[in-house]
């Protein structure tokens, strides 16, 4: 989502806020590497620790779930 309201003293720049998912640390370390050398100005929040948020995949059908 773009934002220049609230982007000062240049009227060419936009404001981004990007979502993404990573593949893990790796990706992360990546992703950030190239933001980093691309932009100017950028800011990482809400980072988190990938061992605490662990995905598997379910073999599990809908059928077996009960409601």
């Amino acid at each position: 989502m773009q934002e220049r309201a609230w982007v000062f003293g240049d009227i060419f720049s936009v404001r981004v806020k990007v979502v993404c998912e990573t593949r893990g640390p790796d990706h992360l370390d990546e992703l950030r590497t190239v933001i980093a050398n691309t932009y100017r100005e950028w800011n990482f929040s809400r980072e988190c620790d990938f061992d605490d948020y662990l995905r598997t995949n379910s073999n599990d059908s809908l059928d077996n779930i009960s409601h």
